[in-house]
């Protein structure tokens, strides 16, 4: 089965605001797989310059497709949000990314792992995790 993942990277006019989507295909261990891409089809990007595609993707069983959606605002201060599909295409794990925190809306104990690998492997400065899908709060 196919996963629908995002590919963009887009910039305004005035070069203030930017945007980046992106996905990873993570395997149950962390490792980094190569996407098997079985169609794409082009889209407008948020910002005036820049490309979007949308890319139909085949997601090995036990793995994951991380989305990743990050955008910077004229004070360069990042926020996004890092979502986890499990290979049928159900949603696993949901985390907001502000403030070099990551607080995780929810999330299963297995995608949990996938999540900060990669955060990790994209080399995203984080701080602190949190949240009450987090296994270390109390919520």
């Amino acid at each position: 089965m196919a996963i629908k993942a995002y590919d963009e990277k887009s910039v305004s006019r005035s070069g203030l605001h930017k945007r980046r989507r992106l996905y990873l295909i993570m395997g149950p261990d962390c490792e980094r797989l190569e996407p098997r891409v079985a169609s794409k089809e082009r889209l407008r990007p948020l910002y005036a310059k820049g490309y979007s595609v949308a890319e139909y993707v085949e997601v090995p069983e036990g793995s994951y497709l991380v989305q990743v959606d990050l955008t910077m605002n004229p004070r360069g201060r990042v926020r996004g949000v890092v979502t986890v599909l499990d290979h049928r295409g159900e949603k696993v794990c949901e985390a907001l990314y502000r403030k070099l925190k990551v607080w995780v809306r929810y999330c299963v104990p297995e995608a949990e792992k996938v999540l900060v690998c990669t955060l990790h492997a994209l080399n995203m400065p984080v701080k602190k995790y949190g949240g009450p899908g987090h296994k270390g709060s109390h919520g």
